[in-house]
């Protein structure tokens, strides 16, 4: 009887430190997302080094060769931000094993995103053209 309380007692500070976890990875995402730096949208460190950002969305249109347009495509502000990584973060902690049904929406769109408004979309990246004439 003594393992079992032992074993529970493990178990009940080892859910109060994952809570404690999730709730810290859920600040920490929706400060990331909430405002882009230098553009619209928002990034974590992940997704700013794969060159992807978190838009806001309101209704999105298919185009030509893989692309979309998505409007309004602006930063997605503290709340969306909040809503889509709560609930991001507890689907994917509770729902780990049917979480491969968060795929499967049109435009790669999760349920995290579709409830939060929003969705990540890649970085355009701007070339500058070079002016190779000096001038003398």
């Amino acid at each position: 009887m003594s393992d079992y309380k032992m074993a529970l007692d493990m178990t009940s500070e080892i859910l109060v430190l994952e809570l404690i976890h999730r709730i810290g990875t859920c600040v920490f995402e929706a400060l990331c997302l909430h405002r882009g730096s230098g553009g619209a949208g928002g990034a974590t460190p992940g997704k700013k080094l794969v060159g992807l950002r978190v838009v806001r969305c309101e209704w999105v249109a298919p185009t030509a060769a893989d692309q979309a347009l998505v409007y309004p495509a602006t930063d997605l502000g503290l709340g969306r931000a909040v809503v889509r990584s709560v609930v991001k973060n507890f689907s994917l902690t509770f729902l780990f094993p049917i979480c491969f049904m968060l795929f499967s929406f049109q435009h790669n769109r999760t349920v995290y995103d579709i409830v939060a408004g929003s969705v990540v979309v890649e970085e355009r990246t701007v070339r500058r053209r070079r002016n190779n004439n000096n001038a003398i």
